[in-house]
């Protein structure tokens, strides 16, 4: 019940599979073997559930628990069918008179730096730049802050808040004693 197998230019031997012949029994070393590999692959694909589950589940709980939806993300593309009334400040006039005011500016991302619970990022428009923080709170989420802190350098954006006056000097930008607490963020241009 041997059978011959053409290959590659050579000629190998085969045994035939068949349950009906008898094979060398493996030796304790092979078995112990054999053992922990399909006790570390049944360990691997074990873990690789439990970690997709609980990413599903945490997502889930993000999307579910969101409450910065709608304040965050790309919007649909302006078709110019209607007038929204909103007024843009610029960054040269954020100074310390406008300070408790909510003001929308649009400018580029210079810089962000991102942690679990906040994100601070620095607004550039002509040589003006203002420093914005983004916060987990009642308001906004951690997604949120997540989606900020990911925002490429040099794009374009809509940033809304609350104009606050800095408890220190902000030495990294021109207008340096007020910082923006943003609550709203909508990329326009450059997200990619």
């Amino acid at each position: 019940l041997n059978q011959y197998h053409r290959g590659s230019g050579y000629i190998s031997k085969m045994a035939d599979a068949s349950p009906s012949q008898d094979t060398e029994p493996l030796s304790k070393k092979a078995l112990k073997k054999q053992q922990k590999e399909e006790e570390k692959a049944k360990r691997k694909a074990e873990a690789a559930a439990k970690a997709e589950a609980a990413a599903r589940e945490q997502k889930a709980a993000e999307e579910a628990g969101d409450i910065s939806k709608g304040m965050y993300g790309v919007l649909p593309t302006v078709q110019s069918t209607e007038r929204t009334g909103r007024v843009w400040t610029a960054i040269g006039q954020l100074t310390s008179a406008l300070v408790g005011q909510r003001v929308l500016v649009r400018a580029r991302v210079h810089t962000t730096r991102a942690t679990a619970k906040q994100c601070f990022i620095l607004l550039r428009q002509q040589h003006f730049t203002v420093q914005g923080i983004v916060y987990v709170s009642d308001v906004v989420s951690k997604p949120m802050v997540r989606f900020t802190g990911n925002l490429n350098r040099e794009a374009i954006i809509d940033a809304e808040g609350e104009l606050k006056a800095s408890p220190e000097k902000v030495t990294s930008s021109t207008q340096e004693d007020v910082e923006l607490h943003i609550d709203r963020v909508w990329p326009t241009a450059g997200l990619l």
